[in-house]
């Protein structure tokens, strides 16, 4: 049912409104997210579905419901003659306007005691009260959440590569929020899927990574997310292997993108092809676009 209503919710630009905020459960292909709500505006989980192939949306906690008040047995006989009851809310009738109450009681004479929404009470008679939509709440004005709870249905990689999206979007409004204080966790699978947190090197081109993400989830079929000092990896244990080992060469190849061995990790996967000096520069192209695009 979440899920559909997820669904439904990301389609239409909305959230889902639950009395009890979801949990993360693998049982139900489910992971949660939360979001500062500095960094909402940031994450569109209708976008997370269309390029990812997830379900995803924002879910929120209904304001909290107050209970009507206990009503002797005449007023409850009394109410449902006027077609009313004790605690609910209404909309009177004053002059020419209406303006929003709560029923307080009957009398035998055919008047409705109420309290106006922002304090007072009056009576009225009966034909100047009218049912009103408006839910009963605690009378207190719901606080605004520090954070929103992101909701995620998908295969497990659809739903990591998600999380590592959102988490890098959050992190470039609210930096080090999920690099330094909540990083995702380990499934504690030692050989399926599991997630991994990596240290970049210090010292050499701290933004080649950044700059390459892309570049070496393709190269090492992982899903990478690079965080300020750090890079989210997920997969199975020979692609976070590459993508690990790729992550700490790349800061190391200098401005010209040279690199003195290529490392046993990622051996089987590379390619390498002998070029004259003399065509070195026409194969880099100007600037080295042309490796660039490669």
């Amino acid at each position: 049912e979440l899920c559909l209503r997820s669904m439904a919710a990301a389609l239409a630009g909305s959230v889902v409104e639950m009395r009890v905020l979801p949990e993360g459960d693998e049982a139900f292909a489910l992971d949660v997210l939360d979001i500062p709500e500095a960094a909402v505006s940031v994450v569109q989980p209708q976008k997370l579905a269309q390029q990812l192939d997830v379900v995803a949306a924002f879910v929120h906690e209904k304001a909290h419901i107050k209970p009507r008040p206990p009503a002797s047995e005449e007023q409850v006989a009394l109410g449902k003659t006027f077609g009313f009851a004790v605690g609910q809310p209404v909309e009177v009738r004053y002059e020419d306007s209406w303006f929003h109450a709560t029923v307080k009681g009957f009398s035998q004479e055919g008047v409705v005691m109420v309290e106006w929404l922002g304090g007072g009470e009056a009576e009225l008679a009966a034909i100047d009260v009218r049912a009103s939509n408006r839910l009963p709440t605690t009378g207190e004005e719901m606080p605004r959440p520090p954070q929103s709870r992101l909701v995620i249905f998908g295969e497990t990689r659809s739903r990591t590569a998600a999380k590592f999206q959102t988490m890098a979007a959050s992190d470039r409004k609210i930096s080090g929020h999920f690099e330094e204080r909540f990083p995702p966790q380990q499934s504690g699978s030692l050989f399926g899927f599991n997630t991994a947190v990596v240290a970049l090197p210090a010292g050499g081109d701290t933004g080649a990574c950044a700059k390459h993400r892309s570049k070496i989830a393709s190269a090492s079929e992982a899903l990478v997310e690079v965080l300020g000092k750090h890079a989210f990896v997920a997969g199975d244990p020979d692609e976070r292997r590459r993508a690990q080992t790729l992550l700490q060469m790349v800061p190391k190849a200098g401005p010209f993108g040279d690199a003195t061995e290529v490392p046993e990790e990622v051996g089987e996967f590379c390619s390498m092809v002998r070029v004259p000096t003399s065509a070195v520069a026409a194969v880099a192209g100007p600037e080295r676009t042309n490796l660039s695009r490669m």
